[in-house]
């Protein structure tokens, strides 16, 4: 993970982040067309696509906006830049509906006019983001070990309310990821469900035993005045875990062993509140050859019901359990596979939106909509102005 190429640094006064102006960066004519890595939606219809093109030396994040559910992508704006022999510095993309974008995972920068310029940000490792209105939180972590010392790293929680302008921390007591030396190597997980409703889940750190671990969740109800901590029994030994919950309420954290070879085992656990939980796999404990939930590597849940749950990853289709994780099956027509997989999922309500490579079109990226909660699925493959 690396940090992008910084116009200005931030400034930190009284508790507050304060974002230096940018100007706009349109993107440059270019050779080949910028292929999408990720998507934000604001419905179902509008959003912004992250947009990779990757040159022999010089390497560019874009963004840009579509108003008809991905089919078509406007102009697109430099969002970060990077030599192309580094790791990409933002991954992740997030939106607000009033025109504030984020693009984050390692790095931050921000945009608040539907991505046209862009800000960059020093707030340490960003692990998670969301946005509710024009509220928005983030995760973020900094490792201080030395040398090859394994440690645990203190996580932060930002908090804007005004789209990202300027940042004050919430307390998260006893919140930590995995780091190696200074280097940020563990993973968190952020879900709200209003502005003062929110969820943090931090995945088990490295665990030699090959027993059964346990991630770590924090519960708000109140905007991050007061926490209820809990822990998450995975039912495997986890390397990293996925949050989901459903409208209902109930939580669920999907847990996943260590990759290798295009298989990850995994488990689902749920929860109606944090207390207590029901770990569920359709395999033995630790058998990582158990399709088709084995097949390919955790990504991103989405919930929509206290049984359904969507699964997404890397050189995974899009998954589906309707028993709360006894079973699963591959949605059909196959959505994402193990070559490129799926890279995003989410509901509005019933309407729902996956980011992935089709297999039926040369593994090229395309975004499925479903409006009868994933019973049925319509592709669009998108295209940039």
């Amino acid at each position: 993970m690396r940090t992008p190429h910084v116009i200005a640094c931030s400034i930190i006064t009284a508790g507050t982040l304060l974002l230096p102006a940018a100007s706009a960066q349109a993107a440059p004519a270019a050779s080949q067309p910028p292929r999408l890595q990720q998507a934000a939606f604001t419905s179902p219809q509008r959003g912004y696509g992250l947009f990779n093109l990757l040159g022999r030396r010089a390497c560019r994040a874009e963004v840009a906006a579509t108003a008809d559910g991905g089919a078509q992508f406007g102009r697109s704006h430099i969002a970060a830049r990077w030599s192309c022999d580094g790791n990409d510095p933002v991954t992740q993309i997030a939106a607000d509906n009033a025109g504030d974008v984020f693009v984050f995972g390692p790095a931050l920068a921000v945009s608040y006019d539907h991505g046209r310029s862009w800000t960059p940000a020093r707030v340490g490792d960003v692990l998670a983001l969301s946005a509710v209105g024009r509220s928005a939180w983030l995760l973020t972590a900094r490792c201080t070990g030395h040398g090859t010392v394994a440690d645990r790293c203190p996580v932060r929680l930002l908090a804007s309310a005004d789209g990202g302008r300027s940042w004050r921390q919430i307390r998260l007591p006893g919140a930590t990821v995995a780091g190696f030396g200074s280097q940020v190597v563990g993973q968190a997980d952020l879900v709200r469900t209003s502005r003062a409703a929110g969820y943090v889940l931090t995945s088990p750190g490295v665990n030699s035993r090959g027993k059964p671990d346990a991630a770590r969740i924090w519960i708000t109800s109140n905007g991050g005045a007061s926490w209820a901590r809990h822990a998450v029994p995975c039912g495997l030994d986890a390397l990293s875990a996925a949050l989901a919950v459903a409208p209902t309420g109930r939580i669920f954290v999907a847990c996943a062993s260590e990759p290798g070879a295009g298989s990850q085992a995994k488990a689902l656990a749920s929860s109606p509140n944090g207390s207590t939980w029901t770990v569920r796999s359709p395999c033995a404990h630790g058998t990582i050859v158990c399709p088709p939930l084995s097949f390919g590597y955790l990504g991103q849940i989405a919930a929509t019901s206290n049984g359904t749950v969507f699964l997404v990853g890397p050189r995974s289709s899009l998954l589906v359990t309707h028993n709360a994780g006894r079973t699963w099956r591959a949605v059909k027509p196959l959505i994402g596979d193990d070559g490129g997989g799926t890279s995003s999922v989410s509901f509005f309500g019933q309407r729902g939106i996956v980011v992935g490579n089709d297999p039926a079109n040369d593994e090229l990226p395309a975004i499925w909509h479903t409006a009868d909660g994933g019973t049925h699925w319509q592709v669009v493959h998108p295209a940039i102005s």
